[in-house]
């Protein structure tokens, strides 16, 4: 009787502990520009060993804009690039 009740449970946990997609370690940086627009250059943190890049070319190398925050006063644009995952 016991066993019955013991192998879900213990199925259940190695389910639940199983790694998702949702919470892989993915790759991201924080780029930012003094304008903004679709021909602003983008300096990042780790990605592109300090080069500026555009937009287009961010995504070329695999990363994608998950968050930008633009700062009237000074028109500088932040933006937060994570690698796409296929």
């Amino acid at each position: 009787m016991k066993l019955q009740r013991v192998i879900p449970a213990l199925f259940s946990v190695a389910l639940l502990s199983m790694p998702t997609l949702s919470n892989a370690a993915l790759e991201g940086d924080a780029c930012t520009a003094g304008d903004y627009g679709s021909k602003a250059q983008y300096r990042c943190s780790t990605v592109g060993n300090g080069q500026y890049m555009t937009i287009r070319e961010l995504y070329q190398l695999g990363y994608r804009v998950v968050s930008s925050y633009a700062y009237e006063k000074t028109g500088n644009t932040v933006i937060i690039i994570e690698k796409q995952t296929s």
